[in-house]
């Protein structure tokens, strides 16, 4: 199976509902796709959409919401991925990406908050605008079907996930603090 998978709170602003209209498209592309839903339900109303969702677009054995899962799951789940996908209409810089790179997973993800700094448009991934259901869609259905492309993607991805290990984040950090406090001295 093409699996592809989504990591975040199942909440209202991470616009799964247009994850799932985007992989509808998908699924009448490639019959083998399947798409997981990972993360905590915090917003039950919006869970419910979700559920009622999956039922009117007749998606119940292609779509599986597993909710909060343990870490060691969680790895297995973007080790056995071929995508990540994130419709978000805000973030900071998620986690969930900076995993899902580090599994050498392309991601196709909104252009919003952070996001853009982490994927390199056309390099590791694929950015849109909020609410892009298409586009969502055909860059998903171009990834599966290129695997040449996704393998470039994949492998860009793994070496752009550096970028965010927490060593070299902890030891950017101490620099600038250290910047910062040298030129406080000599003022």
């Amino acid at each position: 199976d093409d699996k592809i998978v989504f990591v975040g709170l199942i909440s209202a602003r991470k616009r799964i509902l247009d994850l799932i209209q985007a992989f509808k498209i998908v699924v009448n592309n490639n019959e083998n796709s399947v798409l997981h839903i990972i993360g905590p339900i915090i917003d039950k109303d919006y869970y419910n959409n979700i559920v009622k969702l999956i039922g009117e677009l007749k998606l119940e054995d292609k779509v599986k919401v597993l909710g909060a899962i343990e870490q060691v799951q969680l790895i297995k789940e973007l080790n056995s991925a071929k995508l990540f996908v994130l419709c978000s209409e805000e973030e900071t810089a998620p986690q969930a990406i900076a995993e899902a790179m580090a599994m050498k997973l392309p991601i196709i993800a909104t252009k919003v908050g952070g996001i853009p700094f982490m994927v390199r448009d056309g390099m590791n991934g694929y950015l849109l605008d909020v609410g892009d259901v298409n586009g969502i869609a055909e860059k998903m259905i171009k990834l599966l079907s290129d695997k040449e492309k996704w393998s470039r993607f994949s492998e860009v991805s793994m070496k752009e996930s550096e970028r965010f290990r927490g060593t070299r984040i902890a030891h950017k950090t101490i620099e600038i603090y250290k910047e910062t406090i040298q030129n406080y001295n000599t003022k």
